[in-house]
């Protein structure tokens, strides 16, 4: 027969264990979850191109190395925009 104190027990382990998977789960989609930047020409006539980096797993290092591969040449950063609220990050470049 189980006491009150053991069914305490019981049910705590397996919050905590419930607990640590879905923290888990969740570790592993903000690290694999979010796509590459993807730099795109958002004006031809001045070479301007963008790439986002957005999401809580990714900084503004994934819109350099977008940039690098669309510029293999180099790149000058125009402007970036940082928005915390949405958890957006934007850098404007132009290639060399």
């Amino acid at each position: 027969m189980l006491t009150l104190t053991t069914m305490k027990a019981h049910i705590l382990i397996r919050y905590v264990i419930g607990s640590a998977a879905l923290l888990l789960a969740a570790c592993a989609q903000l690290t694999h979850g979010q796509a590459p930047a993807q730099a795109k020409v958002i004006d031809p006539t001045q070479n301007l191109v963008m790439a986002e980096c957005n999401g809580f797993a990714n900084e503004f290092d994934v819109c350099y190395q977008s940039a690098k591969q669309a510029c293999p040449a180099g790149y000058t950063v125009e402007k970036w925009v940082r928005n915390y609220g949405s958890v957006t990050r934007q850098l404007i470049f132009k290639c060399n």
